[in-house]
């Protein structure tokens, strides 16, 4: 095996730790994790948590550009329902669709727009919000409560190669993938 550059990611309560060292990775595994040994210190990592697809030996379709975070604008980001504190029915769908100074989407009952400002290192905020006035069923007032709650006590916004990240608190407070084409 041949030494690779990896960048490894590290999500704990207390926040985000990274380190990109020169490392030659272990082809031990152990469940769903891969040990990498960095600068003489290991970590385990998730096998989705970027190694494989940000040029390991196991993903040869990927290329430099693949490990880039993906642009906020112009794509829309599907919300991860297990982000959320609540249950989610199986049909609701949460969105986003961020344009410069704007977000909007659709929360499973109402659509919703809202100015938001960020700064360069990704203090984000939300501000004023209009949404349509729809009636939902219990459960997906819940979802919707939920989501609001935390789209608004966000202070963070994170893009990564695969995801949208919203952080507050010291935690990830919702995560969105990028909607496929349909």
């Amino acid at each position: 095996m041949r030494n690779r550059m990896f960048t490894a990611i590290a999500v704990t309560g207390l926040g985000l730790a990274l380190a990109l060292a020169t490392a030659q990775p272990s082809r031990a595994t152990q469940g769903n994790t891969r040990t990498v040994t960095i600068e003489e210190k290991q970590a385990s990592l998730p096998d989705d948590a970027g190694t494989a697809a940000c040029g390991s030996d196991e993903d040869q379709q990927t290329g430099p550009n693949d490990c880039q975070p993906l642009p906020l604008t112009g794509l829309k980001w599907v919300l991860d329902p297990s982000s959320l504190g609540v249950s989610v029915p199986t049909n609701a769908s949460i969105t986003a669709t961020f344009t410069d100074t704007t977000v909007s989407g659709y929360t499973s009952c109402n659509n919703y727009q809202a100015t938001y400002e960020m700064d360069e290192s990704g203090k984000f905020s939300v501000g004023r919000m209009a949404m349509t006035p729809r009636v939902c069923s219990s459960a997906i007032s819940a979802v919707e409560s939920d989501f609001l709650k935390r789209l608004f006590a966000s202070t963070q916004l994170q893009t990564t190669s695969t995801a949208l990240l919203l952080h507050g608190k010291g935690q990830i407070l919702l995560r969105f993938a990028r909607a496929t084409s349909s």
